[in-house]
């Protein structure tokens, strides 16, 4: 018995090591991938130059990059396309990497707009959001780095209101991935510093915080501890979103 017991041990020893080669691995393919991106965008024309596009998946060539975003009625806008993850194809439009809090504490009529610079922190804005997603089927990947460890979910649908609607979340899909953000049986509208109907201690985190994000107005829904750690982990978020073209069954429309 004692003899199998080690044999077991060293057996799961080595799959463990074999674990962290692999993740070694991918880290580094994926910083290579990242590095051939950058070098390959020195090589091509500056974004003004190319043809603008509607939609990350036209982007000639397919490098992560900055890109002309040309939506119906909306002018031309500068923005990143992320083409390393998850076959690529997906827009950046919301980036920070734990820089100056003061970028992101803004008011209503600046998340409106967008702000920032797409190859850094930024914003893309909310009415291009709701241009991109009203009656288009998009899914919205979420990375979060916390404590050296990226955790993701991704939604196979996303659709926010317009400005009338408060920017609230419309449509949520089915998630897939290592955390969860929002749940289809709640309501989320766009909450800043200067406007919003938050229950007294989420607003006052929100103002002190710089916090902006979607939240829930339900007075029971706000751990103050948990609410404070969730602004902080906003600090190093990451949403992207990509065209879907599957038509989502559990894909929830709120009323």
């Amino acid at each position: 018995q004692n003899e199998v017991d080690s044999q077991s041990d060293q057996t799961n020893a080595q799959l463990k090591d074999i674990q962290l080669q692999l993740l070694h691995f991918k880290k580094t393919v994926e910083k290579l991938n990242e590095e051939i991106d950058y070098l390959k965008t020195k090589l091509l024309p500056t974004p003004s130059c190319r043809k603008p596009i509607s939609d990350c998946r036209e982007a000639e060539p397919r490098v992560s990059s900055v890109y002309s975003l040309q939506l119906c009625s909306i002018p031309t806008q500068q923005v990143y396309c992320n083409q390393t993850f998850r076959n690529g194809g997906w827009l950046v439009v919301y980036n920070r990497n734990n820089g100056d809090d003061s970028s992101f504490n803004r008011s209503w009529e600046s998340y409106k707009h967008g702000f920032g610079d797409p190859e850094g922190e930024h914003f893309i804005g909310l009415q291009h959001l709701h241009a991109l997603t009203y009656a288009v089927n998009y899914e919205v990947a979420f990375l979060l780095m916390k404590d050296g460890v990226e955790n993701s979910v991704i939604y196979d649908g996303f659709s926010i209101g317009s400005e009338l609607e408060e920017y609230r979340i419309k449509r949520i899909g089915k998630p897939t991935g290592s955390m969860r953000l929002f749940h289809a049986d709640q309501s989320y509208y766009f909450h800043t510093t200067d406007r919003n109907h938050l229950p007294p201690v989420a607003r006052a985190t929100v103002e002190s915080e710089g916090c902006a994000f979607w939240f829930i107005d339900s007075t029971d829904s706000h751990d103050q501890n948990e609410f404070e750690q969730f602004c902080r982990d906003l600090k190093n978020l990451k949403i992207m979103v990509r065209k879907n073209d599957i038509v989502l069954p559990r894909a929830r429309m709120f009323d």
